[in-house]
């Protein structure tokens, strides 16, 4: 684990350690998600495209948010934000996107896969968070999950599921 930057934040430097790797992990996954949301926007090929083309841009958007609140948490606690792409391809939970033209079903298939996913983590992490007894950070990964939960509904629906 890094050295961390100094701070008064109360909570235990061993704490402090182990969340700073766990927010960099999910980063990863977050920075993933924005990126892959960013590259079906821009190879969608189908009659839904406008709609769809406008939805990932707001997902995009929202992804990014969620990347900012993780990283600078990170950086709260005493620790650097990492978010290289050597990072984002070691660390993210999501499955890899090959460039290429894509249909409404198979973006559908392939968003709400990767939108399962990171809110799948997202929600392991409410509860490894609120072990370290940092009911801050917790609270960060119940807002990601239930903004990641909203936005797999309305592609859900796409999907008429």
């Amino acid at each position: 684990m890094a050295k961390l930057n100094p701070t008064k934040n109360s909570l235990p430097e061993d704490a402090r350690k182990q969340l700073v790797e766990h927010l960099n992990e999910r980063l990863a996954t977050l920075i993933d998600l924005q990126l892959q949301s960013k590259q079906l926007h821009w190879t969608l090929r189908s009659p839904h495209f406008i709609a769809l083309h406008e939805l990932l841009d707001e997902l995009v958007d929202d992804v990014s948010g969620y990347a900012d609140l993780v990283a600078e948490r990170a950086a709260q606690l005493g620790g650097i934000a990492d978010g290289t792409l050597a990072t984002v391809t070691s660390k993210s939970v999501l499955d890899d996107l090959k460039a290429k033209n894509i249909s409404t079903e198979d973006l559908l298939l392939i968003i709400t896969d990767a939108l399962g996913k990171a809110g799948g983590v997202m929600r392991e992490s409410i509860d490894w968070t609120d072990d370290l007894n940092d009911a801050a950070t917790s609270d960060i990964f119940t807002e990601i999950t239930r903004g990641l939960d909203a936005w797999l509904w309305k592609f859900e629906a796409h999907q008429g599921k």
